[in-house]
């Protein structure tokens, strides 16, 4: 073999070789992923029931014996993944997602059928720790709680609170974030109301 032709299968080789490392890899992602699918969902549910439970008993929402919320999915509207109404009530449960600064973010929220926002709780995110993650703090959510029909959802630090700034400060992209998923909810909340 010639100079010329050793240098051209010193480049082949190795590339033929990531090649066939990439191929493996993005295979058995393919396969964990499959594998892992249903679990990670069922997990994600559970954690929404979770979050429906809580927000319910913590805002006195009290179902009737044998009545259950009956989430139904939701296509077609922008950040809106299910809602529900709560039965013999003026409230609705909406599943609602968007991006922040680290990825989506699924929240859990109880909204009056005239838009206000009467509850809301982070069920999962990808915010960065210590920043981001704010949004999973008690309180947080306080913020936000009572707007939505009259007054638009506080989408500015000119809008927030004094005594809210400070959660907010280092954290705008995800402060941004839960407030565009909340207005689409208030929104989606008062076309379940009629309005």
């Amino acid at each position: 073999m010639n100079e010329k032709a050793k240098k051209i299968m010193d480049l082949i080789y190795p590339t033929l070789f990531l090649l066939l490392v990439v191929a493996v890899s993005v295979t058995a992602l393919y396969f964990v992923d499959r594998l892992t699918r249903e679990p990670r969902m069922a997990n994600e549910q559970g954690e929404a029931n979770r979050a429906v439970s809580v927000l319910l008993e913590r805002n006195g929402i009290e179902l009737p014996e044998g009545v259950s919320v009956d989430f139904k999915p939701v296509s077609g509207v922008d950040g809106v993944s299910n809602a529900a109404e709560v039965p013999g009530t003026d409230y609705v449960i909406l599943g609602l997602n968007g991006s922040g600064y680290g990825g989506e973010i699924l929240l859990m929220t109880v909204f009056m059928k005239s838009g206000n926002l009467v509850d809301a709780s982070v069920v999962t995110h990808s915010e960065t720790d210590g920043i981001g993650s704010k949004i999973t703090t008690e309180g947080y959510m306080d913020r936000y709680i009572g707007y939505g029909a009259e007054t638009p959802i506080p989408s500015s630090k000119a809008a927030v609170a004094p005594e809210y700034l400070d959660s907010v400060s280092g954290a705008t992209i995800s402060f941004n974030a839960v407030a565009v998923i909340l207005q689409k909810g208030s929104d989606y909340a008062r076309q379940m109301g009629g309005e």
